[in-house]
């Protein structure tokens, strides 16, 4: 098969990618593992680590929605809050600690606003 530094068509281990889960909430994640069953486009199965810390499993439609999806965010992060576009496109985990517990909370990195 060919490897995926030769082909610019399908996902690749290290790409950045988001997922909406809860209706609302929007996690960033980048693509952890590839099983592209011995190269045949649009057959492979992705292991996705999101930001939050969860692994989830995609096929190759969903994980070019999550590649879309991720550079909708980012171009809206860009354009709409003048957001340098290294800045909107980071995945570093954030975590916010509660002062009254001093626990750490993990937080969805994006969240959809309400008017589009």
């Amino acid at each position: 098969g060919i490897n995926a530094s030769e082909r610019n068509d399908g996902p690749a281990e290290g790409q950045k990618v988001a997922y909406k889960m809860f209706g609302s909430s929007i996690f960033r994640g980048v693509i952890t593992n590839v099983d592209d069953k011995n190269g045949a486009i649009g057959s492979g199965s992705y292991v996705i680590r999101l930001t939050d810390g969860t692994n989830i499993e995609m096929n190759t439609a969903e994980v070019e929605k999550a590649k879309q999806l991720f550079e909708a965010e980012v171009t809206k992060l860009v354009e709409e809050a003048n957001m340098p576009r290294i800045d909107a496109s980071s995945i570093d985990i954030l975590t916010a600690v509660d002062p009254t517990t001093h626990s750490v909370t993990r937080r969805p990195v994006l969240t959809e606003g309400e008017d589009k």
